[in-house]
């Protein structure tokens, strides 16, 4: 009976010594990292950072869009109005005009270039597109203060 209990546990003490010993290799292999993991980690990363640049930009071009609309109005009553006014001061006043539809023309351009920009290059063309637009309600404001 002696050595039927301690074979009982010898055997016990054999499986949980393997046991304990499968968890310490299963461990060692989930640390361990492969190339391939890694490769795939920073293919992720890309991917996401890509996206997360494409919807800057296409938030900021919509933002640029509803800018130009409400200045877009605004420059169609300034036209309005020019065409309400007399021959004399329409002459002095559709220079001011051109040069407003001039600075328009500008921006149409760059928004042009900026929705076919990467995700990657846009943020160089913003500010560029910040100015012109800031140029172009500026030269509206100074058109329209002479009406």
């Amino acid at each position: 009976m002696k050595k039927l209990v301690l074979l009982a546990m010898a055997l016990l003490l054999l499986v949980f010594v393997s046991a304990c010993g499968g968890d310490k290799e299963k461990a060692e292999e989930k640390s361990q990292v492969t190339s391939e993991q890694v490769k795939q980690q920073a293919k992720e990363a890309v991917q996401t950072t890509g996206a997360y640049a494409e919807q800057k930009k296409e938030e900021f071009v919509k933002r640029l869009e509803q800018e130009y609309i409400e200045v877009e109005k605004k420059i169609a009553d300034l036209q309005a109005k020019l065409d309400q006014q007399t021959e004399e001061k329409k002459a002095a006043l559709s220079a001011e005009l051109e040069q407003v539809q001039e600075k328009k023309e500008a921006v149409i351009k760059k928004m042009m270039e900026l929705k076919s920009a990467s995700a990657e290059s846009w943020e160089d063309m913003k500010s560029g597109i910040t100015q012109a637009m800031e140029d172009l309600k500026k030269s509206y404001e100074q058109a329209a203060s002479k009406f």
